[in-house]
This record gives structure tokens, sequence and C-alpha cells, in this order.
């Protein structure tokens, strides 16, 4: 399966709209932006590409945790950096720029489905 971008509404679900503008503005910046930026989020680091890779993380789990939730794949793990565990909903941290998981389990939680996946599981 291909790597996806997620799209800013999948983003807004978690994150604020301030921080997502933020995030995915950041590798378009100048490298003294860029440094600036980093100074605020002390555990991150910067580079060309940071936003770009970190919305392929964030879509790649969305598309798998939702293939796996509609009964597409019998299972899923994605290896994704950054990994995104420890963002906040406004705040970079910990090498992690988006909640990839939270992301995910928000959309997943407020769709369809959680009805398809529960009627996998009485059947």
């Amino acid at each position: 399966m291909d790597a996806r971008k997620a799209t800013t509404a999948e983003l807004q679900t978690v994150h604020s709209a301030d921080y997502v503008a933020l995030i995915q503005g950041i590798s378009s910046k100048s490298r003294g932006r860029q440094r600036l930026v980093q100074k605020r989020y002390d555990s991150i680091y910067f580079g060309p590409g940071s936003s770009e890779s970190a919305l392929l993380a964030a879509g790649s789990v969305i598309e798998v945790a939702t293939q796996v939730a509609e009964g597409k794949l019998a299972a899923g793990a994605c290896v994704v950096r950054p990994p995104g565990h420890h963002a906040e909903a406004d705040e970079a941290r910990g090498f992690c720029l988006f909640n990839n998981v939270a992301v995910a389990a928000h959309i997943l939680a407020h769709t369809k489905v959680p009805y398809l996946c529960f009627m996998k599981i009485i059947r």
C-alpha cells in the first residue's frame, strides 16, 4: 500500500488549526525560521521535508487503521517517522509533530467504521 498524506481536516480532529498550519508550512520556511520554531519545541528537529514526512506518517496510520477496521486488512502495523505519540493538540514533543494514533482513533470513532467493527465482533 502506498503512503498518503493526512488531510488538514483529518489533522484538525485532534490538533488546532494554527498548529496544523505551522507544521504544514515548516519545510517551506527558510532555515533561520526553522531554527526559531525549533527553539520553541526543544525536543524537535526540523529540516527539509519535516512537514511532508509528518503528513505521510499520519496519513499512513489513518489509512492502515481504517482498512483494518473495515476488514480490508486482517491486521496492520505502521513503522513511521516521526512516530507521533508525544505530540499534543498544539505542540510538538518528543520528536513527534502530529499525534498519528490519536488522529486515526478519532477518525475511526467518529465515522461508520466503529459500527462495522462491532458487527464483525458479534458475528
